[in-house]
């Protein structure tokens, strides 16, 4: 038996993460997350964690001054200075640097992650 430390992640494509937002997003419509996560009702996804934890680096760092959005690279225009620095500021926004998250999948992240409640 394996244990999840070998297992290989999914490879999810774009498509597939627009479809997993909006079934999350209907969860959260009919009330299915009370907190932070799904109850035990609605669904407790590894992949909703992951994309929780990207959505705040990436907030982090598109609200920076100074930078824009590179259509042609798909994620923020910047200086290699600029890179530099927030990789030292904050922890995982290297994945960022040659590709970032879609606006319209950022804007379904918003909507599944803003005003949620640590408990």
């Amino acid at each position: 038996m394996k244990d999840s430390q070998s297992q290989d992640k999914a490879c999810w494509t774009r498509e597939m993460l627009n479809t997993f937002c909006d079934i999350c997003i209907k969860a959260i419509e009919k009330g299915m997350r009370l907190n932070t996560h799904f109850d035990k009702v609605g669904w407790k996804y590894n992949k909703w964690d992951e994309i929780k934890k990207d959505w705040r680096i990436w907030k982090k760092l598109i609200f920076k001054t100074g930078v824009g959005w590179s259509p042609e690279l798909g994620t923020i225009s910047a200086t290699d200075e600029w890179w530099k620095s927030k990789f030292k500021e904050i922890r995982g926004a290297r994945k960022f640097r040659h590709s970032g998250i879609d606006p319209v999948l950022c804007c379904k992240y918003d909507i599944m992650f803003t005003n949620i409640v640590a408990t």
